[in-house]
């Protein structure tokens, strides 16, 4: 079976034959003091500092996302871009968009049903929170749901390998799909999975070695920031 190719961190111009091939764009989504929300993935942005998303305004200042206006954010960063102008370019139900665990994911739930009502049933989501993609489940319960589960989670701690546990916690709450990242996914949890009728993902198959690993364990999702020797970024600038 061919696998779905995800095009990680999303596309640097979308065209017909940048996409050609991807069945998917990825997209970090966060949001501003004014309730905008933006698509971005930025070092200086959900970075931690004791386990802190900032934004480094000067020595010693630091704000998070949702601290700013985005006419702020903006100033920082002029390449930063809106969902709303990723919407004019790209088919919702092509976009995969990532609620990190530590962004203030609730806004983002909220003015996405709110602000997007028809396009909000057309996206999947994956995401470390457990938590988040409950709460999308509660929304409407069609929604495909991803959980990452090798990243900080919930409970503020770093999990680095994808667990029993959390298999059976993706089952209990009705997510379609565990991913990890390609050496914290062993071969034997990706066989679990499989029996539990989850689909499984893998993050960071950008080298052979990697991408014949995910072959081998038949892993249905792949998550990729290099596709045919061609980097795929909207917002890792």
């Amino acid at each position: 079976m061919k696998p779905v190719i995800v095009a990680h961190r999303g596309i640097s111009s979308i065209q017909a034959n940048d996409i050609a091939g991807i069945d998917y764009i990825e997209i970090d989504l966060d949001i501003s003091r004014d309730g905008i929300i933006f698509v971005f993935h930025h070092p200086q942005i959900n970075s931690f500092i004791f386990r802190e998303p900032y934004i480094r305004l000067a020595k010693g200042v630091k704000k998070k996302a949702h601290e700013l206006l985005y006419g702020e954010i903006q100033q920082l960063f002029p390449s930063v871009v809106t969902l709303t102008e990723v919407l004019q370019m790209v088919d919702p139900s092509k976009l995969v968009c990532e609620l990190k665990s530590y962004t203030a994911y609730r806004g983002i739930i909220h003015v996405l049903h709110r602000m997007y009502p028809e396009a909000f049933h057309k996206l999947r989501f994956i995401s470390f929170s457990m938590r988040a993609l409950i709460e999308i489940k509660q929304i409407d319960p069609l929604i495909y749901c991803g959980y990452i589960a090798t990243s900080i989670g919930d409970d503020n701690r770093f999990h680095f390998m994808v667990r029993k546990h959390h298999v059976q916690e993706c089952v209990k709450n009705g997510i379609e799909e565990i991913s990890g990242h390609w050496f914290t996914f062993r071969p034997r949890m990706i066989r679990f999975a499989h029996t539990q009728g989850l689909r499984v993902g893998i993050g960071q198959l950008n080298t052979i070695r990697r991408i014949l690993y995910a072959q081998k364990n038949k892993v249905q999702v792949w998550y990729s920031d290099i596709l045919k020797r061609k980097e795929i970024s909207i917002d890792s600038v």
